[in-house]
């Protein structure tokens, strides 16, 4: 009797963890080529190992690896054209950015990730399993202008509102978003509007789908709610066929939009971020994170940089604001101090002129 309850079929029953990539693969019905496999299997290890050091991500068993991040990646690989330029921003575990170099690698990826030290991870990640990715540490809104890309990618960043704040200005650099959110995505969509975020932008919703294994909710009418989704955000005249963007000629430098009339330049000069194309990769180039150093003369005691994680998370992003607003209020203090004294000293200098006028010639107050 035992035995026919604790049987796999019994709904109740939790599965065994799977033993190998390959067969968390095999129970989620996903179909990858063997050779992206095993370069899977080599990232998660090496990422696993770097985790016990640093703390990158919480999926460490294949069934979560495989039922999120594989799954989310995938999902927004359904998007990319063959040769488009993708900027995953906020890479942080390398997720979904190097899985889209594996499993697209018709796909240019590049890694932007705003804490040094996980930048650094990515970089060693990146060395070892011999991918032509290369990575910034830097804010993801600071590289655009020297570099352009057809699209932003987020995974687990910020809100909407947020990241339609932080890359405002940098619309002639990229053409759209694509962001993968969880159900609150309907709440952060209506903040954004609210603060007036989606002028001039189109929102679609290219692609919805629920997790394996996890309980779904339902609506008024029982209907499951998807969990996830993969949304798009792009100016409305770029927007084509079937609600995709119109991805635009990156080489071209005359104007395609209205924003490229704000075309700016990156806040970081080409000779802090070292970018290897994949032409001219080479595996020895591969640790140019590592020769950025945070004291060099344009980041030395910016807090913006080196504090502020726009492409990070955003209890950062919250302490670099606190910071902020005290450094404004400490300038505002001293200036005020300051307009008090001059305000004293020509006071006494007017007295000091009447006093020295009526004593010339009677003068009145007014004509001083």
């Amino acid at each position: 009797m035992n035995e026919e309850q604790n049987t796999p079929d019994d709904p109740n029953t939790t599965p065994p963890a799977s033993a190998s990539l390959a067969e968390a693969l095999d129970r989620y019905q996903m179909q990858i080529p063997e050779a992206q496999v095993a370069e899977l299997e080599h990232f998660c290890k090496l990422l696993w190992d770097w985790n016990s050091k640093i703390n990158l991500t919480r999926h460490t068993t294949w069934d979560k690896f495989v039922a999120r991040d594989i799954l989310d990646t995938l999902a927004l690989a359904e998007f990319l054209a063959p040769g488009e330029r993708v900027l995953d921003v906020g890479s942080g575990s390398g997720v979904p950015g190097i899985l889209l170099g594996i499993l697209r690698p018709d796909v240019s990826v590049s890694l932007v990730e705003c804490v040094n030290k996980k930048a650094k991870v990515l970089s060693e990640i990146i060395h070892e399993l011999g991918l032509p990715i290369p990575v910034y540490a830097a804010l993801g809104q600071d590289i655009l202008g020297n570099w352009q890309f057809h699209t932003l990618t987020f995974r687990a960043v910020a809100s909407m509102r947020k990241l339609l704040e932080w890359f405002r200005d940098g619309w002639s650099n990229f053409d759209r978003m694509l962001l993968v959110k969880g159900p609150k995505w309907i709440n952060e969509r209506g903040e954004a509007r609210h603060y007036g975020l989606f002028k001039g932008l189109a929102l679609r919703k290219l692609k919805e789908y629920s997790i394996p294994g996890e309980e779904t909710a339902t609506d008024e009418n029982g209907e499951p709610i998807p969990q996830s989704v993969v949304l798009q955000i792009c100016p409305k005249e770029k927007l084509g066929k079937n609600d995709l963007c119109l991805l635009s000629a990156l080489e071209t430098s005359k104007s395609r939009n209205k924003y490229d009339g704000k075309r700016r330049k990156s806040k970081l000069p080409e000779g802090e971020v070292e970018y290897v194309f994949e032409e001219d990769f080479d595996f020895n180039e591969m640790k140019a994170v590592e020769e950025m150093e945070v004291s060099s003369p344009a980041r030395r005691g910016s807090s913006r940089q080196n504090s502020r994680t726009r492409g990070g998370s955003e209890a950062e992003y919250d302490a670099w604001r606190r910071k902020m607003n005290k450094t404004r209020n400490r300038k505002k203090d001293l200036n005020d101090g300051d307009n008090k004294t001059n305000r004293i000293r020509n006071n006494t200098h007017r007295k000091s002129g009447t006093r020295k006028a009526a004593e010339r010639g009677g003068q009145k107050d007014d004509d001083v």
